[in-house]
């Protein structure tokens, strides 16, 4: 190892950095001693500062804290200044900055000669030397084949190959010249020690000190490369958190700007409320005052014409005149008689029954606020994050998959209120359909439950997100169902996918129908596509006088409970010009079919078979629940010479339907929302009798 490699520092900053204790700022070494105690920090204290803040009395003594990194160092019972090894390269580090500081006028004394000037320097010796100890030490027979420096070679040098300061055996007072490689050892030994306590019939492994030395340096370059690399990795963390902070300043200010939207809006929206219901208010008030106005008309009207009646009476009582009065007496009775018995409503039309509710508006409002306008945030470390798929995974099975978001502090993650509705789980396929899960079980501290019917076997990936960010995901194998028979061939006819509804899917050559979408490039030919008819038809159609055979494997997995009557498939048979008419061709002219429908009755997915608003046959398949998985195969004759369509399954026939036959026929499938339930069929065969 080349013992010139250059110091990385500047010889101030050595002195302020490695030179001074962390504690005390005194300095860690003398003209003689280290007195550096190394932590495992590898930060520095001097030995008073060591044993002022762990007395070697203390029965447990505490753990000691370094002041520049906050690191803990647990201490066992003892003298501490064993527990801390000494630091003996700051000697040398010493020396050199000692000499670099003689570059202003500060030179270092002789080593031998107390106030006088060194000029030289002895490598070996490391010690500094006047012109005079210089002349004695190259006389010297034991010195004269030192190597030694000119100082004004040294205040030029970078690094320390000048600088070693000889080391002694505490033991035996020799020189330290091998190294013990033993794993209780690995430090350096004078030769005596390998008589003593390093002997080589005891297991101990000597090297020559320069050997070791090597080697170790060697080492320690591969761990400095491989902590760099970590610094590296730091540094892009550090990025990412900087980035990340960033991010959420950002994001603050945006949300800011949502909530301001959000709530100035709902102010303009209270205003146009207030305006709204003054209003109504308004017409309400109108309304009554207006049926009040003309109440009071008529009241006033029929007044006048009491008072002008009772005026005109009370006038003929005053006539003198009796035969003059006994002409209009009849008249003025009658007129008073019928002011008197013509009926009038004696209570007010209208009143004042308008109200506001506020106390109710109020009521709604800060309830509506308090559940619905909330900020939520959750905490999520990808790496403690855990997403696991049980037991083997089989097409057409079901397969449970947990999810268990933990914080950077391994707690599980908090999924305030609707921010579970925000975290999405979904499956990809190894076509690349994703497939969005609902969530089957969950405990408060445990991991959430999802589960997944494969259709396809081969490398599955699931991915966790949260408000839109990839979170984790994990891979996973799907085998194939051994016990399902795969006849594949000979077959008359296809799925065709050329006429299939976007919406669906025809693959594997046409064997295989789904009622789901592909995530592929854009389909050709879509102007053959159908657009109302869920689904597709046969590639090719059954003729007059043909007898024809198909077999058709039917699955499918209920991710959520359906509504009612909602369809899950339809299997049929229809003429070409009715099949895009409508989202299935159950109902028309010249069509029949079998579907799969929620049936409100069984409260159970049934398999349905009916034409001419006739039942002719109905059977309940699975339970209208989550997880429920159903797997049969249907076998299907056609015979157009007698007009019969035959259903059967793998043990029975079902019925067999009247049909007719002067146009051809194809084969129709389709599916349906696959938002609840993901159904696939599997052509198995199809075959010409004739």
């Amino acid at each position: 190892m080349d013992n010139n490699r250059p110091l990385s520092l500047p010889f101030h900053e050595i002195e302020k950095l490695l030179l001074k204790c962390s504690v005390c700022r005194c300095d860690l070494v003398d003209e003689k001693s280290s007195f550096a105690h190394l932590l495992p920090c590898l930060h520095t204290v001097c030995r008073s500062c060591l044993l002022d803040n762990v007395p070697d009395t203390e029965e447990n003594p505490k753990p000691l804290q370094c002041v520049e990194c906050q690191e803990v160092h647990p201490l066992s019972k003892g003298d501490p200044t064993k527990a801390f090894p000494v630091d003996n390269t700051r000697l040398d580090l010493w020396e050199f900055v000692q000499l670099k500081k003689s570059v202003n006028g500060m030179d270092p004394e002789c080593s031998v000669c107390d106030g006088v000037k060194a000029s030289t320097r002895c490598v070996d010796c490391a010690e500094f030397l006047c012109i005079d100890c210089t002349s004695a030490h190259e006389r010297t027979s034991k010195t004269k084949h030192h190597e030694i420096k000119d100082l004004s070679q040294l205040k030029t040098t970078d690094n320390l190959q000048a600088f070693r300061s000889p080391l002694t055996c505490p033991l035996h007072g020799e020189p330290f010249a091998v190294y013990c490689s033993k794993w209780t050892c690995e430090k350096p030994v004078c030769p005596m020690c390998t008589f003593t306590t390093c002997k080589a019939s005891e297991g101990h492994h000597i090297l020559s000190l320069k050997e070791a030395t090597a080697q170790l340096k060697f080492d320690l370059e591969e761990q400095i490369r491989n902590t760099r690399n970590i610094q590296q990795e730091v540094q892009k963390v550090e990025t990412l958190v900087e980035w990340e902070v960033e991010n959420i300043d950002q994001h603050e200010k945006d949300l800011e700007n949502d909530i301001d939207t959000t709530v100035d809006e709902m102010i303009e929206l209270l205003e146009e409320k207030r305006v709204e219901l003054k209003n109504d208010l308004k017409k309400k008030i109108e309304t009554k005052r207006g049926a009040l106005k003309k109440q009071r008309e008529v009241l006033h009207k029929r007044e006048v014409s009491i008072v002008d009646a009772v005026q005109f009476a009370e006038q003929a009582l005053c006539c003198s005149n009796d035969a003059a009065f006994s002409q209009v007496d009849k008249h003025v009775a009658k007129r008073l008689e019928h002011l008197q018995h013509d009926q009038f409503d004696r209570k007010p039309h209208e009143n004042a029954l308008v109200c506001f509710d506020k106390s109710r508006a109020m009521a709604v409002l800060q309830k509506n606020l308090k559940e619905n306008l909330k900020v939520s945030a959750v905490s999520v470390f990808s790496p403690y994050t855990t997403v696991e798929s049980w037991g083997e995974h089989t097409e057409n099975h079901v397969t449970k998959i947990s999810v268990l978001l933990r914080d950077y502090m391994r707690r599980p993650a908090d999924l305030e209120g609707s921010l579970s509705e925000k975290m999405k789980i979904k499956v990809a396929d190894p076509l690349g359909r994703q497939t969005v899960l609902q969530m089957t079980d969950h405990s408060p501290t445990g991991p959430m439950v999802f589960s997944y019917v494969p259709f396809l076997t081969g490398n599955h990936v699931t991915y966790v997100e949260v408000m839109g960010k990839d979170i984790s995901h994990k891979n996973f194998d799907v085998i194939a169902d051994e016990s399902v028979q795969r006849n594949r061939e000979g077959l008359n006819f296809t799925f065709d996918n050329q006429t299939a509804h976007s919406d669906v899917t025809v693959r594997d050559e046409g064997r295989i129908f789904e009622n789901f979408s592909t995530i592929s490039p854009k389909r050709t030919n879509q102007e053959k596509r159908y657009i109302h008819f869920k689904g597709t038809r046969g590639s090719l159609p059954f003729t007059k006088g043909g007898v024809f055979t198909y077999e058709i494997d039917v699955q499918f997995w209920v991710k959520k409970v359906l509504g009612s009557r909602e369809l899950l498939f339809e299997i049929g048979l229809a003429l070409e010009s009715a099949i895009d008419n409508r989202l299935h061709v159950e109902g028309q002219p010249n069509c029949w079919s079998m579907i799969g429908s929620q049936h409100p009755e069984c409260d159970g997915l049934c398999l349905i078979i009916a034409h001419e608003g006739q039942s002719i046959f109905h059977e309940k398949m699975v339970n209208n629940q989550t997880d429920c998985v159903f797997s049969k195969s249907f076998r299907f004759r056609v015979d157009m010479k007698k007009g019969i369509w035959e259903i059967c399954d793998n043990n029975r026939k079902l019925c067999s339907l009247d049909i007719r036959t002067e146009n051809p026929l194809y084969p129709v499938i389709s599916g349906y929302n696959p938002a609840s339930v993901l159904m696939k069929a599997e052509l198995k065969s199809s075959e010409n009798e004739i």
